[in-house]
């Protein structure tokens, strides 16, 4: 399907990932504003760049698809039409699509999605805003080719001709000594891209395959091309000191009233190719005179390279071309003094060699004076997947080694551990800032998702965030984006009300969901708030009673926040299927080693807390033994540990009093149905949830440890209680328990 190198392919996926999140953030931004130019001029912007690079690479599909839409923008970016909900909608669909090919690009190296229907679907739109011009002009006028079509509307090649001025402000300046040739001119090379020239149309196409042929007629250049001016002759003098030969080129045009714009084509393929010394007509006189002929004196280094050139100039309908001495110009370029051209970078070097040698200190001293840093190298995700696991080894290693160190009472080799320690530490932090990726890769989905929702339930929501500079790890903020997403649509769906009713209560007509991010310790707190119908939550201690879900007796004992939390319950939702929807939530923010909370008050606000690690991938534990079997607690969920002493029993239950408060004692073995021989409790865990205390009893506390976190497999990773598992120092396996899950 291409044919670039997949090195190549891997950077240009990349780079399009990033237009593509960058279209999800610009397109409902536009829906808002379908007058704002900047955001329509951004967009045309990524849909060139995605053309260009593609077609570089040969990615025609993706190329294509960018292609239509850029010219479909362009008659946006002419007034020739006004953002509407038609081209909205396609232009989501087209950021979808070119999503999909590009999924398609990464995972099997190639892309196998029919790209027909979009094509077509994009082509359609801009046909029909073409026919409505075309219906508004007189039927007497001439039909004229353009790249977006037939058009037989003259204003619109006037329009074109008039974008050219710019560039023939710049021909009418041109001084060759000073400038160089054309190749490295901005200001021309932006007008071709913005009048469409750098993409031939379906019928230059066809024509570029044709070579244009000679012309068989006698011909003689016009005098005037070999009258230079003192400008023009100290051109040709430059190009004449390169080894260069001159040729004059006759090109005839298929069609006259183009000439400007084939001109513009025709000096930019030629100036890739060689210098320019002179052209007639002038850039001044182009766009007078109606002919369709021009002259072109130039200098190349080799015939073919003229040649080529011409073959890829459009409309061409045939050509002439000789070679000249500059004795037939009249020109002594002996008698001409050629400049050396000033080597601005060698300047600049030479300049900070100077400052580097007065500030020079003696650590420099080592440093090569042609040596260069690179700030920034790009590092492929496995590779640094790879040196992340590579490091946790590292850890376990560690580990290991302090394991027999203590078992063997080996002082030397505690000694060296306490450096390997510090450098595997070092390491390890290294790499996890690298895995640090900001919030803002997801919240700029906010936008576009919050329209989609918005549109599928009938709701008017407008969305603002903060705080997306903060980062977290890669794998959290995957596995984030999806709770994340999904407390968003239940809002959208459940919690804001319907245009006509937030009237009637007096709120405004479009509802707002907030979401704030900040960070705390080794968390970041995540907020969604909306400020929609909320929660009752004695409707939904009924709903959860009548459901079997809890007892009506617990009603009495529970706080808002608690009967709040049972939408969280599996299988909880009120008749109309509200608030559906949590417990999954619930499940994937504790998988993470995450807690949740809700907050509301009726007819005012939705909020809905996470708090997260920055990292899911390495944390401290604390190890305890139950029976023979040793668990890992995540250190962060821990209050305190303490020995038991003076339990209390209320009930069926143990109580401990703690902070001046009794709390309930948990055995941890028969929460986890754990088999420990019958052996005492003899320690208390005391843990942390919501601002409430729970202890669990165990049989051991054997101190805290670093540890890797490993993922269960599937067919365990739905166990209650459990969040992950790593390997201990002495090489045994140990499950990481999640004592929130148990509470």
């Amino acid at each position: 399907m291409f044919e670039g190198d997949r090195e190549f392919i891997e950077i240009f996926v990349e780079e399009a990932m990033d237009f593509i999140e960058n279209l999800n953030y610009l397109i409902p931004k536009l829906e808002k504003e379908p007058q704002n130019k900047e955001v329509i001029n951004e967009i045309f912007r990524i849909m060139h760049s995605l053309k260009g690079n593609a077609a570089t690479l040969g990615i025609n599909e993706i190329s294509e698809i960018a292609h239509k839409a850029e010219d479909l923008l362009d008659l946006v970016r002419k007034d020739r039409v006004e953002i509407n909900k038609k081209i909205i909608d396609v232009l989501y669909r087209v950021a979808d699509t070119l999503s999909k090919l590009l999924d398609e690009l990464s995972t099997k190296g190639m892309i196998e999605s029919d790209t027909t229907d979009i094509i077509k679907e994009i082509q359609n739109i801009i046909t029909s805003i073409e026919g409505e011009k075309i219906s508004e002009s007189s039927s007497g006028e001439q039909s004229t080719e353009t790249r977006s079509g037939s058009i037989k509307d003259e204003n619109y090649v006037k329009e074109i001709e008039k974008e050219a001025e710019s560039a023939l402000e710049f021909l009418r300046s041109f001084k060759p000594g000073e400038t160089g040739n054309l190749e490295a001119t901005t200001e021309i090379e932006n007008v071709i891209k913005d009048v469409g020239l750098l993409q031939p149309s379906p019928k230059d196409e066809e024509k570029e395959s044709v070579e244009p042929p000679v012309s068989k007629e006698e011909w003689s250049p016009p005098k005037d091309l070999y009258n230079l001016t003192d400008m023009e002759k100290q051109k040709l003098a430059e190009t004449l000191a390169k080894g260069y030969n001159l040729y004059v080129l006759r090109l005839k045009f298929t069609d006259a009233s183009m000439l400007v714009i084939r001109y513009f084509q025709a000096l930019q393929k030629l100036g890739e190719r060689g210098d320019i010394i002179k052209t007639i007509p002038s850039g001044q006189d182009v766009i007078k005179k109606s002919t369709d002929t021009i002259y072109v004196l130039i200098g190349v280094k080799k015939l073919e390279d003229l040649e080529d050139a011409i073959k890829e100039i459009n409309d061409l309908a045939e050509y002439n071309l000789k070679k000249v001495d500059a004795s037939e110009l009249g020109v002594d370029v002996t008698s001409i003094t050629v400049q050396k051209p000033v080597d601005t970078i060698s300047e600049l070097e030479s300049l900070f060699k100077k400052i580097e040698e007065v500030e020079e200190t003696p650590t420099s001293e080592t440093e090569s004076p042609d040596s260069k840093k690179l700030e920034e190298v790009r590092v492929n995700v496995k590779s640094l997947d790879v040196l992340f696991n590579l490091a946790g080894e590292l850890v376990l290693v560690k580990s290991r080694l302090l394991s027999i160190a203590n078992q063997y009472d080996i002082q030397p080799l505690k000694e060296v551990l306490v450096t390997f320690e510090r450098l595997v530490n070092e390491l390890q932090n290294e790499i996890m800032q690298m895995r640090l990726v900001p919030l803002h890769h997801i919240f700029k989905r906010l936008p576009r998702l919050v329209s989609e929702y918005s549109e599928k339930y009938n709701k008017e929501v407008d969305i603002y965030y903060e705080g997306g500079e903060i980062a977290l790890d890669r794998k959290v903020l995957e596995e984030l984006a999806n709770p994340l997403f999904k407390v968003i649509e239940i809002m959208i769906r459940d919690d804001i009300e319907d245009p006509e009713t937030r009237k009637k209560k007096g709120k405004p007509s479009i509802g707002t969901v907030k979401v704030i991010a900040y960070r705390e310790g080794n968390h970041v707190i995540i907020t969604i708030e909306s400020d929609g119908r909320g929660m009752d939550p004695e409707e939904i201690t009924r709903r959860a009673v009548e459901l079997g879900l809890i007892p009506a007796s617990t009603i009495e004992k529970m706080t808002t926040e608690e009967m709040l939390m049972l939408v969280t319950l599996p299988g909880f939702s009120l008749k109309n299927n509200m608030w559906s929807g949590f417990d999954e939530v619930k499940h994937s923010i504790e998988s993470m080693g995450g807690s949740m909370e809700i907050h509301s008050k009726v007819d005012e606000e939705l909020k809905v807390m996470f708090k997260i690690p920055v990292s899911m991938a390495t944390l401290r534990a604390l190890l305890v033994k139950l029976g023979e079997h040793v668990y890992a607690i995540p250190v962060s969920v821990v209050s305190t540990t303490m020995k038991i002493e003076n339990l209390n029993d209320i009930g069926s239950s143990k109580v401990i009093k703690y902070q001046g408060k009794l709390i309930a004692i948990h055995d941890l073995a028969q929460l986890l149905n754990v088999h420990n021989g019958g052996t005492s409790k003899n320690y208390i865990v005391i843990i942390e949830k919501q601002g409430k205390y729970v202890g669990f009893s165990v049989d051991e506390i054997l101190g805290q440890e670093d540890i890797v976190v490993k993922p269960l497999n599937k067919l365990l990773s739905n166990v209650k209680g459990f969040s992950g598992a790593t390997i201990l120092g002495d090489g045994k396996v140990c499950l990481i328990i999640d004592p929130t899950s148990l509470i």
